[in-house]
């Protein structure tokens, strides 16, 4: 098992990959709640493009949380490609908000995925 610090890094990509997960699930167990993450004149298929991103984004969690949880130096790989794939997402939500004026909940719900994957990648990286 791993230190304090990196079971606390494995308990956040936990939590990431989950969250990505049930974002999915909600998505399409209810389909009007899209409508809060895509501009009204989008179709739903340029939401909907994303889920194998979404779901290497959320798979690169669960492994940079094993990585952590295991102390392995892998851990530091993973976690700053998790921080890529959060700030490609979030760049999406602000970019789509910025252009449209609409679909602010995406950048509310994806905002802190970068910051705090960062954050992840760069304690992994000095442990």
């Amino acid at each position: 098992m791993g230190t304090g610090k990196s079971s606390i890094r494995g308990v956040y990509f936990v939590l990431q990959g989950a969250g990505v997960a049930v974002w999915w699930a909600v998505m399409f167990h209810h389909p009007s709640a899209l409508w809060h993450f895509l501009p009204s004149n989008m179709p739903v298929e340029a939401l909907t493009a994303f889920l194998p991103a979404d779901v290497l984004f959320a798979a690169g969690s669960f492994v940079a949380a094993w990585l952590a949880f295991q102390s392995h130096p892998g851990e530091r790989l993973a976690a700053w490609f998790v921080a890529g794939a959060a700030f490609n997402a979030t760049l999406w939500c602000i970019g789509i908000w910025w252009l449209t004026g609409e679909a602010f909940a995406g950048v509310v719900c994806m905002l802190p995925c970068p910051v705090a994957s960062v954050a992840c990648a760069v304690w992994a990286s000095r442990s």
